[in-house]
């Protein structure tokens, strides 16, 4: 494919009207082109008015979508991202108008030589030095170091793109990015967790299931053929079916527990995480009330004479049903009967205290 750009026999579209480039040439050093008024862009007569305007104005009015460039017949220019100076942020406008500046002023200098004698510093360095610092503290506020090899990295962008909004940094496109289709990451996990709710039910007698990432491929790729209506050669042509190491990406987000009865079964993660089945189903509140205790992670100090007290016991009761606290005591006896009445005694009187302090709450019915 071939790069427009303001050479001669190109044709442009201005205020309506197209327009072919003549030879270029120089005017007081700046690069001028001479606008030669036509009809169609293949017409071979009906040459009229001629216009001159520098090579520096013509890209200003490409850039700000004043003139638009025609394709020859043998090349066709894709649509890109294009946008306007205005558009852009503030910071990456800068960095754009100093490039921008920067490419101009050194297709315009006189002496642009790359090579120098041992020891010495070429041309084209220099003039890059300076020019570094100047548009640096213009645009950028403070001035900008410009090598050699970056200073053609970034003129071989514009050239490559054809406008300098190509110039303009690409920070956002680094790293890591999400190519997944949020689509896609969905029916991976409900597959997955399909396959773990089928790993938790019980096993007839007889009955061995193996899970391998198998498994989830194959389901997914079943699914996803049939949602988008191709075969499955065409999903995998299409780049629509992520890798295997996405799967396992995916897989290892889920609790370990359930990877571990997925891989190994019920039993062997029971065992492995300690698992504790049975106990009661409380179906009404007050039906039953469960006790416990700790020690809390706090260490606490008098206030008077800053001694040390040590760390506090925390003991409570909460309801088995709604899992409201019904009472609890706070001191620094270790667990013993003492500190299990008084628990029992802080539930089974009133706490009327609680609509005085914290009026918001209401009544404290449990």
């Amino acid at each position: 494919m071939k790069r427009l750009s303001f050479v001669e026999g190109t044709v442009i579209e201005m205020n309506g009207r197209l327009f072919e480039l003549g030879p270029p040439y120089l005017v007081d050093s700046v690069p001028t082109f001479q606008l030669i008024e036509r009809g169609e862009p293949d017409a071979t007569a009906g040459l009229k008015t001629a216009y001159i305007r520098t090579q520096a104005s013509l890209e200003e009015s490409y850039e700000r979508r004043q003139l638009r460039l025609l394709p020859p017949s043998d090349a066709v220019r894709g649509v890109g991202n294009e946008q306007l100076l205005v558009e852009l942020p503030e910071t990456e406008r800068a960095i754009v108008l100093f490039w921008k500046n920067l490419i101009r002023q050194v297709e315009a200098a006189p002496d642009r030589r790359t090579t120098a004698e041992e020891g010495q510093t070429s041309q084209l360095a220099s003039l890059l030095v300076n020019l570094g610092k100047e548009l640096g503290e213009k645009f950028l506020g403070k001035p900008k170091p410009v090598s050699v090899p970056t200073y053609y990295r970034q003129r071989a962008k514009y050239l490559a793109e054809g406008t300098f909004s190509g110039l303009r940094p690409r920070h956002n496109r680094k790293g890591n990015r999400q190519q997944l289709r949020p689509e896609t990451r969905t029916l991976i996990e409900q597959v997955i967790a399909e396959e773990i709710a089928k790993a938790k039910r019980s096993y007839k007698k007889g009955e061995v299931r193996k899970f391998t990432i198998f498994t989830v491929t194959s389901e997914v790729l079943r699914r996803l053929s049939s949602s988008l209506q191709c075969s499955v050669e065409d999903l995998r042509l299409r780049g629509e079916f992520p890798s295997q190491t996405t799967f396992y990406n995916i897989l290892n987000r889920f609790p370990a527990y359930d990877l571990a009865v997925l891989r190994y079964g019920r039993a062997h993660a029971d065992h492995k995480f300690r698992a504790v089945h049975g106990g009661s189903s409380p179906s009404y509140p007050l039906e039953e009330a469960q006790y416990d205790e700790t020690q809390l992670d706090v260490y606490c100090v008098d206030d008077d004479y800053a001694y040390p007290l040590g760390r506090p016991w925390l003991s409570w009761f909460i309801d088995g049903d709604t899992s409201a606290p019904l009472g609890f005591h706070l001191g620094f006896e270790p667990a013993s009967d003492v500190v299990f009445a008084n628990t029992i005694r802080h539930c089974l009187t009133p706490k009327n205290y609680i609509k005085e302090r914290w009026p918001h709450l209401g009544d404290y019915n449990i």
